[in-house]
């Protein structure tokens, strides 16, 4: 089981890879072009943050709503709308789907973490652990809309709840390792 999970998140790597490659490929030629074109100075730094979560999100979108294929057919129902919280991670425990549940929620968990994390570092001062969460929850939100008019998943109020979760914590990553620097730079004076 734990071979074919393994498995299952290569296929999807390469999957997203060969997707989001060209695509990100498109964007940092019109993001050069545009920088180039308005005489914007250029920060490396923060070009460099910028494309990161270009990235990030053009590979969440693409491993989200554009996988090649379903991982839980077997037990769910494509193509539906369930909005009765974890009705759905239950059947996987029912069934004895033990690792695929285990998948789901720290996958969840660790798909959205990054939201949590590199949002508050594009503009520091403008967020909050609520405007985060909030953040996490509408682009969640925005995924289980699009699997549910492409068919590509199920629309699952468990994903909102797990993915906002993970959001959350990596929020509170990106806090602690915020304070852990301020406090190092206090220390080095």
């Amino acid at each position: 089981m734990v071979v074919s999970i393994v498995q299952l998140i290569f296929r999807y790597v390469i999957h997203m890879l060969n997707v989001g490659v060209p695509l990100f490929t498109v964007y940092i030629i019109g993001r050069f072009i545009y920088l180039k074109w308005s005489h914007t100075k250029i920060y490396f730094k923060d070009e460099l943050l910028h494309a990161l979560t270009v990235f990030y999100f053009l590979c969440l979108y693409i491993i989200t709503v554009g996988r090649p294929s379903m991982t839980f057919s077997i037990v769910m129902d494509q193509n539906r709308i369930n909005a009765v919280p974890f009705i759905e991670l239950m059947k996987l425990l029912d069934y004895g789907y033990v690792t695929s549940f285990t998948y789901n929620v720290v996958g969840n968990i660790l798909w959205f973490m990054p939201i949590g994390i590199l949002l508050p570092m594009q503009m520091r001062k403008y967020w909050s652990i609520f405007t985060i969460a909030f953040c996490g929850f509408c682009v969640s939100l925005s995924i289980e809309m699009l699997q549910f008019i492409f068919g590509t998943g199920i629309s699952d109020i468990d994903d909102l709840i797990i993915n906002t979760i993970g959001t959350i914590i990596g929020y509170i990553i990106y806090k602690i390792a915020a304070i852990i620097t301020v406090l190092r730079r206090r220390y080095e004076k």
